[in-house]
């Protein structure tokens, strides 16, 4: 079985590809032609269009970006995920402060925002809002089998609807734990008086 999660970046993707991946004991290929600052194939072509067991987490724009029809390429799967976030706020807000302060594998490391960020740099966070409600809207037009969400996922029961339908005993829910979230909340120093 072939499986593919089309999503956008910052909605907890990387995260539910892996925890499937390890349910299934499938092979996981993450975004094979995505990169904030250069697009360059990660995996071969046999990996991402025919290698059996495998789940292939996609951004959206990778199929933009090559300029190829997304519902041709989602046609090689057995089963496709529709995966996006609830609160585009915060995604946009995760999105932002990943794209400048965190490079490569750091993308997916636990950060917390220093206090006066978020204020800062409320016009490009908006700004994103409004380019990524476009391209969630453009997602979710697409066929899939099962639409999920970040706030399904790690808070509701997605997870149990995903192993009804593919048929499995779900083993590693622990790493679907909210605690395991990357943005942490910073922690406060207290002064004895």
């Amino acid at each position: 079985m072939r499986i593919a999660i089309v999503t956008l970046p910052r909605t907890g993707g990387t995260v539910f590809t892996r925890w499937l991946g390890k349910e299934l004991d499938f092979k996981t290929i993450y975004e094979p032609h995505w990169s904030v600052y250069h697009r360059e194939a990660k995996y071969t072509e046999y990996e991402i269009w025919k290698q059996p067991n495998t789940i292939t987490k996609w951004i959206l724009d990778e199929f933009q970006y090559f300029n190829v029809d997304v519902t041709e390429c989602l046609s090689s799967y057995d089963f496709v995920i529709i995966h996006t976030r609830d609160n585009l706020y915060e995604e946009c807000r995760s999105f932002v402060y990943a794209a400048k302060n965190l490079i490569g594998s750091s993308w997916h490391m636990k950060y917390n925002l220093p206090s006066d960020w978020e204020t800062l740099n409320k016009d490009k966070i908006d700004e994103f809002v409004n380019k990524f409600s476009i391209d969630k809207s453009n997602l979710l037009s697409l066929n899939g089998d099962i639409n999920t969400t970040y706030e399904g996922v790690y808070y509701g029961n997605d997870s149990e609807k995903l192993s009804d339908l593919l048929k499995f005993t779900p083993k590693y829910l622990n790493m679907l734990d909210s605690k395991h979230k990357y943005l942490t909340n910073g922690k406060t120093h207290k002064t004895l008086v």
